[in-house]
């Protein structure tokens, strides 16, 4: 399944439409910086570069793939679009990492509140290409990308309202934007029904299979950006720490593979039937390109 629907258009960045949403944007990510969790939020200087911007929201992209993994391996049942469940996934359990983990520095807590800002700064990106006279959108597997840029901004502020509310200044968004109470309560129900159907589902797994693993898999990239990418992620080491955790937290029933790849396209998917994740080094591109204008 596609992680945008509006993707392909971003490789052409050079709107001014979208480089009017990204400059200011991009001002942001070079000031901003979030309190351990837990504590008060504070702005204090952290520099995003290219690199981080990216592989941001790489993390954020794999973690959503493998959300489509977990309803095809347990054959969940999804009431709604598959999508807006696997966006859900992808950041409660962002989240859940920086609250739960006692041992993430400060630093790496920092990073991945940075992987959760940057991919907020791609669905407003990616919104602003919308074609909204095209009615197949309202239709289509993915809500708007506007409204995965609110929900995802909604799941946070309604998980910890203190920590994340100054990004509303980031984004310029009125207060009145969001219910703060109403999501609250979205985030309590989708942050309870995915922790229920984890521990479920991991403890069947782990009875009448035992634990399967998390494999990880970087191609040989065939030009040479990407194959600066390839040196990012061989070097990243937020894969590792992933695959460990991923392993640790679902016990699989059977094992996830997750590639790294040349596509001819822009795009991220899981594979049911070769039970793969894959990430496409044209997609990295894409996040990249958001910030070159």
């Amino acid at each position: 399944m596609s992680y945008t629907q509006s993707v392909s258009l971003a490789l052409a960045c050079s709107t001014r439409r979208l480089r009017a949403v990204l400059r200011p944007l991009a001002l942001a990510l070079g000031v901003l910086g979030l309190a351990a969790a837990g504590a008060q939020a504070q702005v204090r200087e952290r520099v995003l570069d290219e690199q981080s911007f990216v592989l941001g929201n790489t993390l954020k992209v794999l973690l959503h793939e493998v959300g489509h993994a977990l309803v095809d391996l347990w054959a969940l049942p999804v009431l709604g679009r598959e999508e807006d469940a696997a966006d859900a996934f992808s950041v409660i359990y962002l989240l859940d990492t920086i609250e739960s983990d006692a041992d993430l520095s400060t630093e790496q807590m920092e990073q991945l509140d940075d992987a959760l800002f940057v991919s907020a700064v791609s669905w407003l990106a990616f919104a602003e290409e919308n074609d909204l006279e095209d009615t197949t959108l309202f239709a289509d597997e993915h809500s708007l990308d506007m409204q995965r840029f609110f929900s995802h901004m909604c799941l946070l502020v309604g998980r910890n309202e203190d920590l994340y509310a100054d990004w509303f200044v980031d984004f310029d968004i009125e207060d009145e934007a969001l219910d703060i109470e109403r999501c609250e309560e979205l985030a309590v129900a989708q942050s309870e029904d995915w922790r229920y159907l984890l521990e479920v589902e991991r403890d069947q797994s782990w009875k009448d299979q035992g634990k399967a693993g998390i494999k990880i898999d970087i191609d040989r990239g065939k030009t040479k950006q990407h194959r600066r990418y390839e040196a990012w992620l061989k070097d990243w080491a937020w894969l590792p720490y992933l695959e460990a955790r991923l392993e640790r937290d679902l016990k699989l029933p059977e094992t996830l593979n997750m590639r790294f790849t040349d596509c001819d396209e822009a795009n991220a998917f899981y594979d049911p039937e070769t039970r793969e994740v894959i990430m496409c080094y044209e997609l990295m591109e894409v996040f990249e390109d958001l910030l070159e204008y």
